[in-house]
């Protein structure tokens, strides 16, 4: 399953690329890799087959690995995630604060991204989540690495990170979930306003 929901979204944003052309070249499509993937010995080599069937670029695909996955068997999902590195891919750190790995865990992997978990998110207004927001963001930005918050809902979430220097999100705020159908009729759209001379994607 893990494998085909792979393929699956490599070969829409290849097309999707194809189809639309500039305005989607610099898109990423993230995809999260379970526990037992991370595992596989062939799940190296399944990526970078998947990449070349699908003809996308490896840098525009991000596979996101979670915070807890991070302390199983550490040498080994190490090596895997160097090898995925190596390929082009771009690797994020799903649900950061919510698993049990300290932040020595995390200096040890080579990551891209960092997602602060959405229960932080929710609490922006309290004092203490704020501070551990602003703490996360400190964190990525001495590691040089990009951060994106998740589950942003409201206009005050959306304001409070802004302030505190968060470029990246996502949440119901912004979109809903969309079928793939949906999602390139969003962009025939976004296409015909920018041709008309509104806004491009």
């Amino acid at each position: 399953l893990g494998e085909w929901i792979l393929e699956r979204a490599c070969t829409d944003l290849a097309h999707w690329r194809e189809e639309f052309g500039e305005p989607m070249m610099d898109f990423t499509i993230s995809v999260n890799l379970s526990v037992q993937q991370l595992h596989d010995d062939m799940i190296v080599n399944t990526v970078k087959e998947i990449l070349h069937r699908a003809g996308l670029p490896a840098e525009r695909l991000v596979l996101e690995v979670t915070e807890s996955t991070l302390i199983t068997e550490t040498d080994k999902i190490r090596s895997t995630m160097q090898e995925l590195r190596a390929l082009g891919s771009r690797l994020a750190v799903d649900d950061f604060g919510t698993g049990y790995s300290s932040l020595g865990y995390i200096q040890q992997f080579d990551f891209d991204v960092l997602k602060i978990d959405k229960s932080f998110v929710d609490g922006l207004e309290t004092g203490t989540n704020r501070q551990i927001v602003s703490a996360v963001l400190d964190l990525a930005r001495e590691l040089g690495v990009r951060t994106i918050a998740e589950g942003i809902e409201t206009e005050v979430q959306d304001g409070v990170l802004r302030e505190l220097g968060c470029r990246y999100g996502q949440g119901y705020l912004y979109s809903r979930p969309v079928a793939e159908a949906d999602f390139r009729e969003l962009l025939a759209t976004e296409r015909e306003s920018s041709s008309a001379g509104g806004v491009t994607l």
